[in-house]
């Protein structure tokens, strides 16, 4: 996977901490497909998603609480990455 972190995406990630729902919204990242991976401390996969909408509401109940790194990948390219801290 390539990184591009460069580019002005507008992505947002709220709220944080997060306590119920996650909530993405994807403003310049084109047409094509994002995948969303979910990552734990330990640099595991934990959940995984894909949306062709410009915005995404992901239920965090079953994550335990903790540090997790929302990627957000088009083309086989991660666009951005950011931290979360879930506190239920």
């Amino acid at each position: 996977i390539k990184v591009a972190f460069a580019r002005n995406l507008g992505i947002t990630v709220t709220p944080n901490p997060v306590n119920n729902n996650i909530n993405l919204n994807f403003n310049n990242v084109g047409r094509d497909k994002v995948t969303i991976h979910i990552m734990n401390t330990a640099g595991n996969l934990v959940e995984e998603l894909t949306t062709a909408n410009r915005s995404l509401v992901i239920p965090s109940q079953k994550l335990p609480n903790g540090i997790y790194e929302i990627r957000v990948v088009q083309n086989n390219e991660i666009l951005d990455a950011r931290k979360i801290v879930i506190q239920h």
